[in-house]
């Protein structure tokens, strides 16, 4: 079994964004439907939320221990 970490800004505001995740996970199961495929949001969210507050990733060492704790999973 194959993990793959779809990392990027699924739950934003931004419709396409959570577009591009699903459209690539589906690519990706049709390929092998033995990955094991996790999505990682780059902002933390962890469900879609109304005015939500987009991550200012000017701030090097927040995007860096997010992406830590991402690849933990």
């Amino acid at each position: 079994m194959i993990k793959i970490a779809l990392c990027g800004e699924y739950f934003s505001s931004n419709f396409g964004d959570g577009i591009i995740v699903d459209s690539t996970k589906y690519i990706l199961e049709q390929v092998d439907e033995s990955f094991q495929i996790e999505i990682l949001d780059f902002s933390t969210r962890s469900d879609f939320v109304d005015n939500q507050k987009n991550i200012d990733y000017k701030d090097s060492e927040t995007y860096r221990k997010i992406i830590k704790a991402a690849l933990k999973v």
